[in-house]
């Protein structure tokens, strides 16, 4: 039995989740949590509100209010928004004037600095005379100097490199919409190139999605890795390290939010014990899920902080995500276009939003959700799935435990399930699209018919529970079923072989 920190990018608290935030690592993050503790893992599963970044200073300037009680009235909402979406992190930190959070942050920019990592060089920076602000990342953009798409200077949204300002085209103030000046400041850098080598075995040894792979790859060409750790004069959490007003952003911080919102929720639990056990354990496995935008600090960054502490695990997952786009356009908090959870779940159950949105995940690439297609499969398929298997197991009183025919066809979906449950391969787009698979075939008349069928709807109800578990803990509970043993039977079955094709 291994153990598991599973971790969501933290959102900004700018504003609350949508379908857009829920699509990507929000369920990517719970479907792999349930997944494993059904299992039998150990799992800790958390996340933090990103109340340093400067995203949200942007919002309560046009809003006119104070951007840290804008940023814990937001957390409060997003909070809200994850149990309505079933997403079932064990804690979620509020980063804002937290010890715990600052203690994280103060003890890895320590050891990179007892490393040598960090340096202390000027630097010019964009700023607007105009505005008064500067551009390292909410209140400027211009054209990414590696892709040349717009972009903010933090991490290019289009190809998730981090910009070199000095580089970067039409630099200009999100405020005034007018072209940035220079400003010198004395800045720190974590010189990364320090851990060049130790990234490229480390990723030549483990799974990852091939667009992840090759931005990695890239990445690690360039030949000067030296990344700016503060933001003079901007927003930031200030460690007072050194005798410096270490302004730290957000992107270093990350690493930092997940360790402390393990650190509090052992402490809440009265377990501090649990930090040990997990963070110091060649047992642990560190798994991120994060939008592709946010794979410079996760897949280059974190890691090279993580191998500066002594002992702690050096294991580490990473699933990306691309992004879901709302009838055809980019989901946008300021210009209307989103879908908020409350709303749909007025609509649809949240086991039908979970599975569309599973069966949508746009984990290799730009996907699309349609009001329209989503009623049109709630009507047309969940619905009358629903109605015959509820109306079938209904009639159940007994449950059989037989061994399935050698010519059924759910040893083809189960063993593709399999597949996309590993963390090879793992894919909640994938598991959905198997379990759709074999939803079809079990509400066929034919299907029901078979002696067989209890045996494949216990095996649904199983497979099914990381996805839509309000449905599986239903079908469980009233079929008497054990869900440890048809996941050890699922998983220990040689007969399961998948049939390998792309998910997407």
């Amino acid at each position: 039995m291994s153990k598991l920190i599973v971790t969501i990018t933290p959102p900004t608290p700018n504003g609350n989740l949508h379908l857009g935030h829920i699509s990507g690592p929000f369920l990517g993050a719970d479907v792999f949590a349930r997944l494993h503790r059904l299992r039998g893992h150990e799992v800790l599963f958390v996340c933090y509100s990103d109340d340093y970044q400067s995203y949200v200073d942007r919002k309560a300037r046009e809003l006119g209010r104070d951007r840290y009680e804008l940023a814990g009235y937001n957390a409060h909402e997003i909070e809200k928004t994850m149990a309505l979406a079933g997403i079932s992190v064990d804690w979620f930190l509020k980063a804002y004037r937290n010890r715990y959070f600052k203690d994280a942050v103060s003890m890895f920019y320590a050891q990179a600095h007892r490393k040598g990592a960090i340096i202390r060089k000027m630097d010019s920076v964009p700023f607007s005379e105009e505005d008064q602000v500067y551009g390292y990342e909410a209140f400027g953009r211009g054209a990414c100097n590696y892709c040349g798409h717009e972009s903010d200077a933090s991490q290019c949204e289009h190809c998730a490199r981090y910009p070199t300002l000095s580089k970067m085209g039409d630099l200009f103030s999100v405020l005034s919409r007018k072209k940035m000046g220079w400003r010198n400041v004395s800045r720190e850098f974590l010189n990364l190139d320090l851990y060049r080598d130790y990234l490229l075995e480390y990723y030549a040894a483990i799974p990852l999605r091939p667009y992840l792979r090759d931005f990695i790859t890239e990445t690690l060409q360039d030949p000067h890795l030296q990344w700016p750790i503060d933001r003079p004069g901007e927003c930031g959490i200030d460690i007072g390290i050194n005798g410096n007003a270490n302004r730290i952003h957000t992107w270093f911080s990350g690493i930092a939010g997940y360790l402390a919102a393990c650190r509090e929720y052992a402490a809440e639990k009265g377990k501090p014990h649990l930090v040990e056990d997990f963070w110091y354990s060649s047992q642990t496995q560190i798994v991120h899920f994060l939008g592709f935008d946010c794979s410079f600090s996760h897949a280059i960054v974190y890691p090279s902080l993580i191998h500066n502490v002594e002992g702690m695990t050096r294991k580490v997952l990473f699933y990306p995500n691309r992004f879901l786009k709302l009838e055809g356009k980019d989901f946008s908090t300021s210009r209307g276009i989103a879908i908020w959870v409350n709303d749909i779940l007025k609509v649809a159950s949240l086991d039908a939003v979970r599975y569309y949105l599973a069966l949508h995940s746009p984990e290799e690439g730009t996907t699309n959700f349609e009001m329209e297609e989503f009623n049109k499969w709630h009507a047309e398929f969940y619905l009358p799935a629903m109605d015959k298997i509820r109306s079938v197991s209904d009639r159940m009183t007994t449950f059989t435990d037989g061994h399935l025919s050698a010519e059924s066809p759910a040893y083809a979906f189960i063993g593709n399930w399999k597949k996309y449950s590993s963390p090879e391969h793992f894919s909640i787009r994938g598991m959905a699209t198997e379990l759709a698979k074999m939803l079809e075939f079990l509400v066929t008349d034919a299907a029901v018919e078979t002696p067989e069928f209890d045996r494949l709807l216990q095996l649904y109800a199983v497979m099914g529970l990381p996805v839509h578990p309000g449905l599986s803990e239903s079908l469980i509970t009233n079929l008497g079923i054990d869900a440890g043993n048809i996941i050890r039977w699922i998983d220990q079955a040689p007969l399961f072989k998948p049939v390998y094709h792309d998910a997407c």
